[in-house]
This record gives structure tokens, C-alpha cells and sequence, in this order.
């Protein structure tokens, strides 16, 4: 997959804002992270609109052992493989240990997105965008617009 190759581009060049392929607000419907179900944090979990169509904000409630995931993102990179839409996003809030990646990488199967209904958004347990397709490292949201 071209996905590294996206990778090193963000990280040795100065990647630009782009707007997102997903337009928030969504509310979670479901949450799993690590294959596991979490069911307690999902009426305080959401995906929540920003000042301009390149960021969103992402809030994911703890659950379990999971502390409280909370991050302002923007948008850098989008591109499509088949049915699957990629986006790449840096992340603009703090970041709190230096050695953490400052991007986070998603995908949907975009001929299932439909904004009237649910579809579900895998995010990567980090920005290399690898392990998007195991259900049991990547956090994967079933989403409902609001």
C-alpha cells in the first residue's frame, strides 16, 4: 500500500491543511479499541466540528483501562485505494510526550459512507497508518451524523 510512502511525505515535508472528508458532527454508535467493546463512554464520545472544513475535533470518553483520547486534528493528506478513503491528519493539540507521532491516519469504506446513515472510521494506534485493517489494534467508531 502507498501508505508509507504518504507517511515519510508528511513527516519530511511541510504538508498543508486540506479540507476533510468527513464533515462532523457525528456521534458514536459504537467504539471498539484493541477488539475490545466499549459501551460506558459512548454517550460522551463524539466527532465534533471546528472552525473551518480542514479540522475536527475528536473525543473519545474513557473506557476501561483507556484514558480520555481528546485531540483537535487537521487534515493533510486524503486518498482513495478501491472502496477505502485515507486521510492523514496532524495533530494540532498537545501532544503530551515528545516521542509520540504528531499525526493520526483514518479510513472508511466510502461505498458505505452515507452521511444519512451510520458508517464506520478505523483510526491507526499511531500515524504510520499500518495496522488500520486489524480489528483488534485499531480503534474502530461506527458514526451517525448528528
Amino acid at each position: 500500500m502507498c501508505y508509507l510512502h504518504i507517511y515519510f511525505c508528511l513527516t519530511t515535508h511541510n504538508s498543508t491543511a486540506q479540507i476533510c472528508p468527513i464533515q462532523p458532527p457525528f456521534s458514536l454508535l459504537k467504539l471498539i479499541k484493541d477488539g475490545s467493546d466499549c459501551y460506558q463512554s459512548l454517550s460522551s464520545s463524539y466527532i465534533g466540528e471546528c472552525i473551518n472544513d480542514y479540522q475536527f475535533r475528536l473525543h473519545l470518553s474513557s473506557c476501561s483501562s483507556y484514558p480520555t483520547f481528546d485531540r483537535h486534528l487537521q487534515c493533510v493528506a486524503t486518498w482513495i485505494e478501491g472502496f477505502h478513503t485515507y486521510f492523514v491528519t496532524r495533530i494540532l493539540s498537545k501532544i503530551y510526550n515528545p516521542n509520540d507521532n504528531p499525526y493520526a491516519c483514518f479510513y472508511y469504506v466510502t461505498k458505505d459512507k452515507d452521511i444519512s446513515s451510520s458508517f464506520s472510521l478505523n483510526m491507526a494506534t499511531d500515524g504510520s497508518c499500518r495496522d488500520l485493517n486489524s480489528r483488534h489494534m485499531a480503534t474502530v467508531m461506527t458514526l451517525s451524523s448528528n
